[in-house]
């Protein structure tokens, strides 16, 4: 067993014994985690290994969009990972099955997802360049597509607007050439009206991201 999978197998069976002990619930145990514990990607890890990787492979598999094998693979999906992993809770397909995941993961990701100790300069310098952004966050004065538009659409748009579409969608909105077309339509149903994708986008950053790319022209 590497040293890795070891301390990931203390964390999870301290936040097991917490959650079961008499008048210890799971918000005391994450409580702990927060106040005692600074987690890095080596404690981070064998979660993606054991829920991530059977689709999220390199290559991926079963219609995975991304690999997600290591820390450089995650960093850039870190919004959408909480999203879809912590917050709706659908992905893995079912939720996070292994006991005390989503604490590890949620707690990872609040103290800004770093790679290794902050003490190691180049490692919280790492982690400071890829992993403490949000989606809202990423190259706000001028987006792009690749790089912080394409996983909004991955959050709120494509599970209806895939390749092919489902759930009555007309159109999918997978790639930077399907989207093009719709530009208007993203400023009025998204931005102005706010009633796609149905309930509309909460996230203020995120909207304001998708209008600042508008307004650049929807640059590549």
């Amino acid at each position: 067993m590497s040293a890795s999978h070891l301390h990931y197998l203390i964390l999870s069976l301290t936040v097991l014994l917490l959650s079961a002990c008499a008048g210890f619930g799971e918000r005391f145990a994450e409580e702990e985690i927060m106040a005692t514990q600074s987690l890095t990607w080596n404690d981070i890890e064998p979660i993606f290994l054991a829920e991530c990787v059977g689709c999220h492979d390199d290559p991926p598999k079963l219609g995975a969009p991304q690999s997600l094998r290591n820390y450089d693979e995650v960093a850039p999906w870190l919004n959408r990972i909480k999203v879809r992993s912590l917050d709706l809770k659908d992905m893995p397909p079912g939720g996070l099955r292994t006991q005390g995941a989503d604490i590890l993961l949620s707690e990872w990701i609040r103290q800004g997802a770093p790679f290794a100790d902050q003490s190691e300069e180049m490692a919280g310098e790492q982690a400071g360049e890829m992993a403490g952004e949000t989606a809202g966050e990423m190259t706000k004065d001028s987006p792009s597509w690749e790089h912080d538009i394409y996983p909004l659409f991955e959050i709120y748009c494509n599970t209806c607007h895939a390749n092919p579409p489902t759930g009555g969608a007309p159109f999918p909105l997978k790639t930077y050439e399907q989207a093009q077309p719709y530009l208007d339509r993203f400023q009025v149903r998204v931005i102005e009206l706010q009633d796609m994708p149905p309930g509309g986008i909460s996230n203020l950053e995120d909207l304001e991201l998708l209008q600042t790319w508008l307004d650049l022209g929807a640059p590549q």
